[in-house]
């Protein structure tokens, strides 16, 4: 995916996700506590979402707004962003400063 600097006064999107609000369901629920810490620990920061409004307000983005969604999947669908999995996502747009 092609990355780059927002121009001035150029919208931005951008979605993740908090990854301590995932849910998953193994009939092994201790290996899934197991496997979901060392996930964890490739994470700078698990709950990203939560802040990202108010950090980008700081740095001088206006007309920031935040939308939540949950989403689930049950079915062991390749094309499924989670697979029997439960969490929130967040998408956050801006307009980058003009200045």
């Amino acid at each position: 995916m092609p990355w780059r600097e927002a121009e001035l006064g150029e919208s931005v999107l951008l979605w993740d996700i908090d990854w301590a609000t995932v849910s998953i369901h193994s009939s092994r629920p201790k290996r899934m506590e197991r496997v979901m810490a060392a996930f964890g620990d490739h994470l700078a920061h698990p709950s990203l979402p939560g802040t990202l409004a108010p950090r980008l307000r700081s740095a001088g983005f206006a007309d920031v707004e935040m939308q939540v969604h949950a989403f689930a999947s049950f079915a062991m669908d390749p094309e499924a962003y989670g697979c029997r999995g439960v969490a929130w996502d967040s998408v956050v747009c801006a307009r980058a400063p003009r200045d």
